[in-house]
């Protein structure tokens, strides 16, 4: 991992990607980083966002998911699988949520897709063509202070990576 210099810095740890076309008219996916520095918008655990430790580690990603000039806008994050899944096989899938504790809003239905292959070249910020597997049903996460478990058992498709 590289560390991140700034905002949309999201493609600096290993593995993970942005969706979207930018710089342009795709969002910006963010990577926090302790080792950002604490002058620097993305540092863990004093940023732009406001204030979180890592989960685990030292650092993790930030997506905005409602920006109210732009009601559709939103930003993505994508990580290719270890493996591919096996078809009809059960698998335990989770992601952690934490609201930044200086954004004004906080969502509700955040979720995770998977897809066979990498997403590339989205030119906006419109929903992707992707139905998610998993899908928060507890309402609003508004937990500023702690991490938001969303988990579930979903069974692949097959080939998802």
């Amino acid at each position: 991992m590289n560390c991140p210099v700034g905002l949309s810095c999201l493609d600096s740890a290993s593995g993970w990607s942005n969706p979207a076309i930018f710089p342009g008219p795709g969002g910006s996916p963010d990577l926090f980083n302790a080792c950002a520095g604490s002058s620097n918008f993305v540092n863990v655990p004093d940023n732009f966002a406001g204030f979180q430790l890592a989960r685990s580690g030292v650092g993790y990603g930030g997506v905005f998911v409602y920006y109210p000039d732009f009601p559709n806008y939103r930003e993505f994050a994508q990580v290719e699988l270890t493996s591919p899944l096996s078809a009809g096989d059960c698998y335990e899938v989770e992601f952690f949520v934490s609201p930044g504790d200086l954004m004004a809003f906080a969502a509700a239905d955040i979720g995770l897709a998977l897809s066979s292959t990498r997403i590339s070249g989205v030119t906006n910020n419109l929903p992707l063509p992707l139905t998610p597997v998993l899908t928060n049903t507890a309402g609003v996460i508004n937990d500023t202070s702690g991490w938001t478990r969303v988990h579930g058992t979903i069974t692949a498709g097959g080939g998802e990576a």
